[in-house]
């Protein structure tokens, strides 16, 4: 991952050469580089559905419980337990039954992967809880804190 200084001299030039005529003043709000990296979300594959376009993965959360951010493609890297492999593209989705809850297409995940399959998103600590809703009746999921595996050295 680069520095933010890095990515902001960047940025910097690119202004300065694309808009020399009007100074800008930026305000970047980091909270994804900042926190992300603090939460995960577990959730388990409910049904696996073959389709015209692929195979469709069902899963037990999707975007109105945490992964919003999927509908601006936002990539959350996602492990299967205990799976591994030669891998195939799925499109994944939520539990809603709404053409909406769809949380990735082509994502690349072992084909090997069964119902009742732990899958685990990483990378949601930025705004994942402050997304959770209730929509189609659906709890949102509950949250751990795992304060005993933080180590300092």
């Amino acid at each position: 991952i680069p520095k933010v200084k890095d990515i902001l001299d960047v940025v910097d030039r690119v202004l300065k050469t694309e808009l020399p005529d009007h100074p800008v003043t930026l305000a970047v709000e980091p909270g994804r580089g900042i926190i992300a990296t603090a939460a995960a979300m577990s959730s388990r594959l409910l049904l696996r559905t073959p389709r015209s376009d692929g195979e469709w993965l069902h899963l037990d959360v999707g975007i109105y419980h945490g992964l919003n951010e999927a509908l601006d493609r936002i990539v959350y890297p996602i492990t299967v337990a205990h799976r591994t492999g030669a891998e195939t593209a799925y499109t994944l989705c939520g539990p809603t039954c709404d053409s909406a809850d769809t949380i990735s297409k082509g994502q690349k995940l072992p084909g090997s992967v069964k119902e009742g399959d732990l899958f685990v998103f990483d990378m949601v600590g930025a705004y994942c809880e402050c997304l959770f809703t209730r929509f189609n009746g659906i709890k949102p999921p509950l949250v751990h804190f795992l304060d005993d595996l933080v180590h300092t050295s």
